[in-house]
Order: C-alpha cells, then structure tokens, then sequence
C-alpha cells in the first residue's frame, strides 16, 4: 500500500512541475498580448469597451491553453507512468526553455509583422523564403531593432531557467497518503484540464477562427489569438492551399451547390441550373463594347506600396507626390481604389491572372497558360508583350512564369545596369527613374510594326525606403494628423517612408510627362499605374473608420485625346483592381473576347460596381463589409471614411454579390488547373 501511495505522490509532483512550466509558457502569452494592447493601440486605449476587452482576453487565454496542453502532452502522459527521477525533470526544463524561448520569438516577430502589414502572421510570411532573401534580410535589419530582440531573448533565457529550476526540482515530494476518492477526483480534474484545454472548451466544435471575433472592433478582435495559432494556421492553409482543386469544393465554402448558383447571384440573371463546367467556365467571357479598334501602347506599372491614403495629405506645402501631382489634376484618376491583395506578388499575379489563389507562379500549375490572363487580348490583336522589373526577374520564378502566360520579353535590374552603368540601386533593385528610363528609350526606338504593352514592376517604394544621394528632395512635412495615427516609432522613421513616397511619385509623373511631350508618343500611348498595396509600416489602421484606407490604392489613367470621346468619367466612384483592364480593353480593342473580372470604369453605365480587397473587404456607394467568419458593416462617413452600420437591404446585396464574386473567381482559377 505505500508504494503505491508514493507512487500516485510521484505522479502528482511530475504534474505539478508540468503545470509550472505551463503557467509560465501562459503568463509570456499573457504578457505579450498586454504589450501588443498597450503598444499598438496606445491612446486608443482608452476609447475600448472594457467588456469586450475583457472578452477577447478571456478568449486569446483558451487559445494560449489550447497552445500550451498541446505543446507540454507529452510530459502529461510521461507524467503518468507515476515515477519521478532527475532525468525527467531535467528534460522538462530543457524542453520548456526551448518553448519559452520560441514563443518569445514568435511573440515578438508577430509584434513587428503586425507593426507592418496591420495583421498577425499570414501567407505573405512565406515571402521570407519566397522573396529575395539577402534583400529580405537587408531591409529586416534597416527596419526593425533585431540586436535588442536577440539580446531580449538571450537575457530571457537564463531568466527562465533559473526560474524553471527554482519551482520544477525533485525536492519535497508530498508524502502524504490520499484516499482512493481524492486521487479519482485529481485524475477527473486533471483529464478535464487536458481536455478543455486541448479543445479550447467543450462547444460542439473546437475553439476555431470564427470564435476570435468576440466584438465590432476590429483590433479587439486581434487580441482573441497568439501569434502560435496564427503561424500555425498559416502554414496549414498553404500547405493544403492546392491539395483540393475539385472546383466544386469551393462552391461548397460558399454555400453554393452548383456554379449556376452563384453566376446568377453576381450577373443578376438566372443561368440554367444544368449549365455544364465548360459552358460556366466561357460564360465568363465577353466581348469589348468600342466601335472601331485604336490600338495604342499600353504602359501599365504596379507600382511599390504606392498609396491612396497618403496622396490625401499632399499639398503646396506638403509635396508628396511630386511631377506627378500635375497629372493627377490633368487626367482620370479613382482614388477610391482598393487593392485586390497586401503584397506584391498576390496582387500581380491577381491582376495577370484574377486569381484569388496564390502564389500560382510557384505552384505545380506555372506552366499553364491561364485563359483568364490579361495578356491573351493583346496577343489577339498583335501586341509584343514586355515585362520590365527594377528588381530581377528570378524574384518568385517570373522568369519562368510569365513566358507561360504570353511575354514576348522579360526585362531586369542586369539589363537596365547594362544600359545605364551608373544605374544606383536600392536593397531592392534599381531605382525607379532608370526602370522608367529604359522604358521610355524602349517604347520611343520601337522600330517593331506591333504596339507594345509593357508591365512595369516597380519596387522604389520599399523598406527600407532609400533615396539616390543625388535626388533633389521637394519641400514636404510630417501632416500634423499624423500624430494621432503614427505607430510609436521616431519621426526618422515617418521622413523616411515620405521622402521615398515623393521620389517614387516624383519619376512616375517624369516619365509621364516625358511620354506627354513627345509629339509621336502622346497620341498613341495609354499609361496606367496603381500600387501594389498601400504603404504599410508606419500608419495604424486600429479603427473600424480607417478599414478602407488601409487597402486604398490609386489608379491614374493617361489617355491621348482620341479616345476620350464617349467616357463618363466619375472620380467618386468605388472601384478596385479587378477594373483596371476592363477599362483599358473597352478603349482599344473592337470585339476583342476578355475575361469579366470587373467593369468598365469610363462606361455610361456603372451601376453594378463595386470594389474587393482579398474577399476579405468589399465596399460600393452604399458602404462596406468586412467578410470575416461574422461579417461587419459599415456605412460611408466620408468619402474614405465609414462607421459601423446595421444589415441593410444594399448591403444584404453588397453581401450576396460579393460571395458570388469571390466563389466564381476561386471556381475558375481552379476549373482552368485541371482542364488546361
């Protein structure tokens, strides 16, 4: 009977040293989601609902249990073997040093990833080994404090140990003899611990994303997780992001029982609910609407974090968009503009191919030759396509990539240096004025009969935003609004990310104003641009008012005075990436089939546009939504502004459309993969 007895006492000082252990690992999450509240909100603190604070707590706690009885089950079950020696508590202490010292990483990465892209960890992350990693690095060292984050965790690290050794000993073993009753009742409660925990209660379904939405503010909802489960999730949705490629799978996330479904929800009129893949598949094709064909050139250029929300402050005083500000009084410009992803990549390969599923060009699929691609109008028509990068055409295989869709030529940082030898560069290539150097000298010696369409790939714009020592900066100033949405960072930081916003506008409006005064050029060139996404980094978004801004992006359109017969232009309009070439299309091309991905911006009739960022935020003249597992509404403020709003009859059709959208974008990229 004692050895028994002292065998259930061994057992329990083995939980008990795995339940201290484990109380730490929940006391760093606890921390940690403390300072992110503090840091990140700052001011707005005080404005929060402590209910729904509280809440989010509460929750962002079962995610950390959830994290923690997993990571520490197999000292549970080592544990109830009911024998305690050195050995094991040895390996406790290392194993838990190794996790605490993780997570801290983990936390702190999330901190600064958050910082920057107003997100927990997410696919962009897999830009870390996806993008230029020198660069990468370069720009990770400009940017964010890594020698005092090392030097925080190798002090954490004896910090913890001493405190691993000060509780978890073999030391004191309760020697007290317990009666069969309290020993059942401490296996029942310990077996509930694990449990609960594990599961993150005991709901019929296990603690998921959808229960991170614990409120109507956006940033409360991102203290209801960890950055584990985040990083976690992340990995989990990439690594099965093509593992499904049934089209009729993602019908089923949508709700949907049959692509006639939602084809008639977005067109508004009933297709035939025994429509075949292939007959839904080309009914996403239309023909151009314009009366005669005026090919010209077409100069598109994504530009690097080129930002709607920051164009706002420009004036006499602040210049901030340099030459380029002259165009943007002079031509068509949407300003109410979003982005169709937040990062380079998903949004290039969004609006080459309008697929909401990335990153195809490194995927088993880059060698299919995309029929929803921009390019296959301009080919029909006789168009040589060029593609031209400040950076090198190796970053995400495009090299490889884009010949498949259509390219005639891929252009980068070693020609243009080639070219123009004293090319200076920035961690991410060359600077922008030679990228649009070369264009210009490209498109103006074009002795080829073909127009030319040229995609330019900027990357001026980038942390660790650098400027060429030679650029004569305009007068410009930190906006004093800025002190209410600033990220707790030195004003250096802020002068830095504006003097590179005006140099990469600054050579944008050069060049275009190159193109305007050439004689032969102007009448036969279109130029469009756009940002890639809005520059992140220094702004926060924490406000439901501020959801829109966050994804805004220009759209400039330049085009010669022949084809500015029969446009309605509306610069109020709500629109987004998915509209850009169905604009272009309908200026040029006479009959000319093309892929609807969204509509005429310059049509008379502009009734069912709307615009969408990621499926994740939608928004037209009615409002927005915000398309999370519990969807929010908002209603307009002003013109980029919204407040929250109540389900209204627009926005129930806002909703419905937006769905239908995004399963037919996502039916299509995935129907072309197994019949292409």
């Amino acid at each position: 009977m004692p050895t028994t007895i002292h065998r259930f006492n061994q057992f329990t000082h083995s939980i008990k040293a795995v339940l201290i252990a484990l109380f730490l690992l929940l006391s760093l999450f606890f921390v940690s989601r403390f300072a992110f509240l503090l840091f990140l909100s700052q001011a707005e603190i005080l404005t929060y609902d402590l209910y729904q604070l509280s809440y989010a707590f509460m929750v962002g706690f079962r995610f950390d249990l959830r994290v923690a009885i997993i990571l520490f089950l197999p000292f549970f079950l080592l544990a109830s073997w009911g024998k305690i020696n050195k050995q094991f508590l040895n390996s406790l202490k290392i194993y838990s040093l190794v996790v605490l010292a993780s997570v801290l990483f983990l936390n702190i990465s999330d901190y600064f990833y958050f910082q920057f892209y107003q997100s927990h960890f997410n696919g962009i992350i897999f830009g870390l080994i996806e993008d230029d990693f020198v660069a990468l690095m370069q720009t990770i060292w400009a940017q964010y404090p890594l020698i005092t984050t090392i030097s925080s965790i190798i002090l954490f690290i004896p910090l913890s140990w001493f405190l691993l050794g000060k509780f978890i000993n073999i030391n004191k073993i309760n020697t007290k003899q317990y009666h069969i009753i309290h020993k059942i009742i401490f296996v029942i409660v310990l077996l509930f611990l694990i449990v609960y925990g594990a599961r993150g209660g005991f709901a019929m379904h296990p603690l998921g994303s959808q229960d991170k939405i614990v409120s109507d503010n956006q940033f409360i909802n991102q203290l209801g997780t960890n950055s584990v489960i985040e990083l976690y999730e992340t990995i989990v949705k990439r690594a099965h992001i093509f593992d499904n490629i049934n089209p009729k799978s993602i019908l089923d996330k949508y709700n949907y029982s049959h692509i006639s479904q939602p084809l008639s929800d977005y067109f508004g009129i009933q297709f035939d609910k025994n429509i075949s893949d292939k007959e839904a598949f080309e009914s996403l094709f239309i023909k151009t609407t314009a009366k005669k064909d005026n090919k010209k050139n077409v100069i598109f250029a994504l530009m690097e974090s080129q930002s709607g929300h920051l164009s706002d402050y420009h004036s006499n005083k602040n210049n901030l968009l340099g030459e380029l500000s002259i165009h943007f009084k002079k031509d068509i410009v949407f300003n109410r503009f979003l982005s169709s992803e937040h990062g380079t990549n998903p949004s290039l390969e969004n609006i080459l191919l309008n697929t909401p599923i990335y990153p195809i060009g490194q995927s088993r699929y880059k060698n299919i030759n995309f029929k929803s691609n921009i390019i296959t109008p301009f080919k029909k028509n006789g168009y040589e396509i060029i593609f031209i990068t400040g950076g090198s055409n190796g970053w995400r295989d495009l090299d490889k990539f884009l010949p498949k869709q259509g390219f005639d030529k891929i252009i980068d940082k070693i020609s243009i240096k080639n070219k123009y030898p004293q090319a200076t560069e920035n961690t991410w290539g060359v600077f922008d004025e030679y990228l649009f150097d070369y264009t210009y000298d490209l498109i103006q010696n074009n002795k080829s009969k073909k127009p030319l369409f040229i995609f330019l790939l900027s990357t001026g714009h980038h942390p660790p935003y650098k400027i060429p020592p030679d650029y004569k900066l305009k007068k410009y100033q930190i906006p004093a609004e800025f002190d209410d949405i600033l990220f707790d960072k030195s004003k250096k930081e802020a002068h830095r990310v504006l003097k590179s916003y005006q140099y990469s506008n600054d050579k944008l409006g050069l060049f275009i104003s190159k193109i305007k005064n050439n004689n032969d050029l102007k009448n036969k060139t279109i130029i469009a641009t756009t940002g890639d996404h809005n520059t992140r980094d220094i702004i926060k978004y924490n406000s439901n008012r501020s959801i829109f801004n966050h994804v805004r992006v220009p759209f400039y359109l330049y085009l010669p005075d022949d084809l500015k017969q029969n446009i309605k232009y509306d610069n109020n309009i709500i629109a987004s990436h998915k509209d850009i070439f169905p604009t272009i299309y309908n200026r040029i091309f006479k009959d000319t089939k093309y892929f609807k991905s969204g509509e005429d911006l310059l049509a008379v009739d502009k009734s069912n546009n709307f615009a969408i960022h990621n499926c994740l935020i939608s928004a037209n003249k009615y409002g927005a939504i915000k398309n999370t597992a519990k969807p929010f509404f908002y209603k307009w403020h002003k013109k980029t502004l919204l407040k929250s709003a109540k389900l209204n009859n627009n926005l129930q059709k806002l909703l419905k459309k937006t769905q239908a959208y995004c399963a037919i974008m996502h039916w299509q990229i995935l129907y072309q993969t197994i019949n292409e």
